[in-house]
């Protein structure tokens, strides 16, 4: 499962980088779409690599980032 979360992370930031290298948006624009991916990394590594506390501690961090990515990503679209 943590390989399918890291995927996914990578294939959020494709179209952001995209976007980004045509210069349609600025970087302020996808800060939450950054946030976001990073919290989806972050919970696919320490559920591939980490256990114990570690992969407890590092996955409420992951997830909280998650959610807040998503909360910055609609505040900025607005």
């Amino acid at each position: 499962m943590g390989w399918f979360l890291i995927a996914t992370a990578v294939l959020v930031l494709v179209p952001v980088a995209l976007q980004l290298r045509s210069r349609e948006r600025g970087l302020r624009d996808f800060a939450g779409y950054f946030v976001f991916a990073a919290g989806l990394f972050t919970v696919g590594a320490a559920e591939r690599w980490l256990a114990g506390d570690a992969e407890r501690i590092a996955m409420l961090t992951g997830l909280a980032a998650v959610v807040g990515g998503l909360l910055v990503a609609r505040l900025t679209a607005r």
